[in-house]
C-alpha cells in the first residue's frame, strides 16, 4: 500500500513534479481555505477599521501587482535560479498570517496596525503577482501542461477536506475563544500551511528542455501592441472589465455585514462552509471539464456567482447567508478553475508568461483604481448596485470566455 502511495515520487521527472505539485497545491488551498478574504475583511472590520481604510489595503496590493507584472512581463523560467526564486516567494507568503496575528498579539492601535498592514498588502501583491506570472511560465516545464486542470481539481478537493477536518476540530476552541484570541488561531495554522507549500516546491525538478524550445523574450515595447493586437485584445478585454468586477467583489463581506452579525461559532461556521463549499466547486470542474466547453463552464459558473453575491446584500438571515455563500463559493471556485484552465489551452504556449503579465496588468490596473472610488462611496450608497454592476459585468466576462476559449481537444 506505502509503495503504490509512493510510486509517483519515485517516478520519472514529470510523475515527481506531478505529485509534489499536487501535495503543493493541496495545502496552499487549505490555507487560502481558512483564511479567505472574507475572513481577513471580517477580522479588519471588528479591530475597528472602516470600508474606506479596507479598500486602501486592497489599492495597495493592486498597485503592488501592476508593478511586479510591468517588470515581470518578460520572466524567462529557463533561467537557473528560477524554481529557486518561485520556491522564496511560496515560503514569503509567511509574511501575511504573521502580520494580521501580531496585530492582535500585540494590541496594536489603528494607525500602528494599518500601517503595518499597508506594507504586507504592498509585499503581498508582489508575491501574488510574481507567483501567477511565474507559475503560468514553469508549469509545462514541470509537467505535461493538459495534466493541469486534473491535478489542480483533485488537490483542491483533497485541500478542501483537509481545511474542512482542522476548521471543525478546532471550532469549539475558536468559536469560544474571546477575541482576537480564535483569529490568530487560524492566521497560525495557514501559516503553517504555507511553510509546507513553500517547502514542497523545493523538491520541483525542471524537464529537459524540448528542442527548439527557447523562453520567451519580451520587450516592454511589445504590452501595448499585444493589447491592441485583435488576435490578443478579445481575448484580453475581458479581463479590463474583470478588474472592476472584482474591484466591486472586494466589499462583499462589509456589505453582508451591514445586515446581519456574525457571532464566534457563526465565524467558525463560515470557514467550515467556505471550504466545505471549495471542495464541492472543485469536485464538480473535475467532472464537468471534459463534457462542458470551458468556455461555457465558465459563462454558467459567472452567473450564477453574481446571482448569489447580488442576493446576500438583501440577506437578513445568517442561514440564507450561508446558504447563498456556500453557492457564491462553490460557482466561483469552478469560474476560476475554468478561466485558468482555459488560458492555459488558448494561448500558445510560447506567449503564456506575457499574455498573463498584461492580462493580469489590465485587471490590477483597473481595479486598483476602482477600489479606492467604491471604498470612498461605499458608506453613501447602497451595496446592492455595487454587487449589481460586478455581477453584469462578471456575466459577461463569462459569455466572452465562452466565445474565446480552446478545450484542450482543440489544441493545434
Amino acid at each position: 500500500m506505502i509503495r503504490r502511495l509512493t510510486a509517483p515520487f519515485r517516478g520519472g521527472v514529470n510523475d515527481r513534479n506531478l505529485a509534489f505539485y499536487f501535495l503543493y497545491i493541496v495545502v496552499v488551498i487549505a490555507s487560502a481555505g481558512i483564511m479567505t478574504e472574507g475572513y481577513i475583511q471580517t477580522y479588519l472590520l471588528k479591530l475597528g477599521f472602516d470600508a474606506r481604510r479596507i479598500s486602501y489595503f486592497g489599492f495597495t496590493s493592486q498597485i503592488s501587482s501592476i508593478i511586479t507584472f510591468v517588470v515581470l512581463s518578460n520572466f524567462n523560467p529557463l533561467k537557473k535560479n528560477a524554481l529557486r526564486m518561485y520556491s522564496l516567494a511560496v515560503y514569503c507568503f509567511l509574511i501575511q498570517p504573521a502580520c494580521l496575528a501580531c496585530v492582535g498579539i500585540f494590541g496594536m492601535g489603528l494607525q500602528a496596525a494599518f500601517i503595518l498592514i499597508i506594507v504586507m498588502t504592498a509585499v503581498l501583491g508582489f508575491l501574488s503577482a510574481f507567483r501567477s506570472t511565474a507559475e503560468y511560465g514553469l508549469i509545462r516545464h514541470l509537467f505535461k501542461r493538459e495534466q493541469f486542470g486534473t491535478v489542480y481539481g483533485r488537490a483542491g478537493i483533497t485541500g478542501g477536506i483537509l481545511a474542512a477536518g482542522l476548521s471543525l476540530a478546532t471550532g469549539a476552541v475558536i468559536s469560544d475563544a474571546p477575541f482576537p484570541t480564535g483569529y490568530i488561531i487560524i492566521f497560525i495554522i495557514s501559516g503553517t500551511f504555507m511553510a509546507a507549500a513553500g517547502t514542497f516546491t523545493l523538491f520541483f525538478v525542471r524537464k529537459t528542455t524540448d528542442a527548439g524550445d527557447t523562453a520567451a523574450n519580451v520587450k516592454y515595447s511589445t504590452v501595448l501592441r499585444v493589447i491592441l493586437d485583435k488576435k490578443y485584445y478579445i481575448f484580453l478585454f475581458p479581463f479590463l472589465l474583470r478588474g472592476v468586477s472584482i474591484a466591486c467583489f472586494y466589499f462583499i463581506m462589509p456589505a453582508v455585514l451591514r445586515r446581519i452579525t456574525l457571532t464566534g461559532r457563526d465565524m467558525t461556521a463560515y470557514i467550515a462552509i467556505g471550504v466545505l463549499s471549495s471542495t464541492v466547486g472543485y469536485f464538480l470542474f473535475l467532472k464537468l471539464q471534459r463534457k462542458v466547453r470551458l468556455g461555457l463552464l465558465a459563462f454558467a459558473a459567472n452567473a450564477v456567482f453574481s446571482a448569489c453575491v447580488i442576493y446576500v446584500c438583501f440577506c437578513e438571515s445568517v442561514p440564507v447567508f450561508f446558504v447563498f455563500y456556500a453557492l457564491f463559493i462553490a460557482a466561483d471556485l469552478v469560474a476560476i478553475m475554468a478561466m485558468v484552465t482555459g488560458i492555459m489551452h488558448t494561448v500558445p504556449v510560447e506567449d503564456l508568461p506575457m499574455i498573463t503579465s498584461v492580462r493580469m496588468l489590465l485587471t490590477t490596473g483597473v481595479s486598483s483604481v476602482v477600489i479606492i472610488y467604491l471604498g470612498n462611496i461605499f458608506d453613501a450608497v447602497s451595496p446592492a448596485y455595487i454587487m449589481l454592476v460586478g455581477g453584469v459585468l462578471y456575466t459577461f466576462i463569462g459569455f466572452m470566455f465562452w466565445k474565446n476559449f480552446r478545450n484542450p481537444e482543440e489544441q493545434d
